[in-house]
């Protein structure tokens, strides 16, 4: 009947269509994914180059991946990547938050969304010795103690006396 021949060839279309997306997904995603791993090899290396150019172009990459399949995890996670090496934490954050949308159920991604959100309200307010100290708290629990050391010298530098962290720094740093 044509209703059922209409739908047969809507249904082999949008197959079609989503076939299209994926591979472009997929051709972005290597792309994206290549230019971070040159990125991340060239910072460990600490070889010259010029400025964030990979991690923006890997960034750049995971966002057209992202469009290209935006039920896929792996783009955004790579965004969110490159996005934090180029310093861009309220993006980050961002991107972060799509990624717990789309996995609730995931504690990991989770923590990752929280210190992105940390590392974003720092970046707005350099001053703020709450989220200073929230995020020395949030590396403890994360047994990451450099970054925690790290964040609570910070607490005291914006308020010298501060007995909780001379506390912290004495018990992470013996």
């Amino acid at each position: 009947c044509q209703g059922d021949l209409f739908v047969a060839r809507a249904w082999q279309y949008a197959l079609e269509e989503r076939a299209a997306d994926s591979s472009s997904a997929a051709a972005q995603l290597a792309h994206a994914e290549a230019a971070l791993q040159e990125a991340l090899v060239r910072q460990a290396r600490r070889l010259p180059w010029s400025g964030d150019d990979l991690f923006l172009e890997a960034s750049t990459h995971f966002e057209l991946a992202h469009q290209a399949a935006p039920e896929r995890r792996e783009p955004l996670e790579g965004m969110v990547l490159a996005l934090w090496y180029q310093g861009r934490f309220s993006e980050a954050a961002h991107a972060q938050a799509q990624v717990v949308t789309l996995h609730p159920e995931d504690i990991q991604a989770q923590r990752s969304l929280e210190l992105y959100r940390l590392r974003a309200m720092l970046e707005a307010h350099p001053d703020d010795r709450l989220a200073w100290r929230k995020l020395a708290l949030h590396h403890e629990r994360d047994d990451d103690p450099g970054s925690a050391l790290e964040a609570w010298r910070h607490v005291l530098i914006l308020a010298p006396g501060d007995a909780e962290a001379l506390e912290r720094l004495r018990s992470l740093d013996p």
